[in-house]
């Protein structure tokens, strides 16, 4: 999931080769704003493998106008 302070952004599942996924929010991240992206411990692997714990990538959007 993706989260803008308190606020779950939705994300559309665009595509998947192989081991890349590929995600869209429906309109551009707020620029300038700390986003957190959460990849679930319930997520698995091909083998079904759990991720240990969540893994949590914290990011800035920084977008030219």
């Amino acid at each position: 999931k993706l989260l803008c302070g308190n606020q779950e952004i939705p994300l559309k599942h665009l595509s998947e080769t192989g081991r890349i996924h590929r995600f869209q929010p429906p309109k551009e991240l707020e620029n300038y704003k700390s986003h957190l992206l959460i990849i679930s411990s319930e997520t698995t692997d091909f083998s079904g493998n759990h991720l240990k714990n969540d893994y949590e990538l914290q990011f800035l959007p920084l977008l030219r106008k």
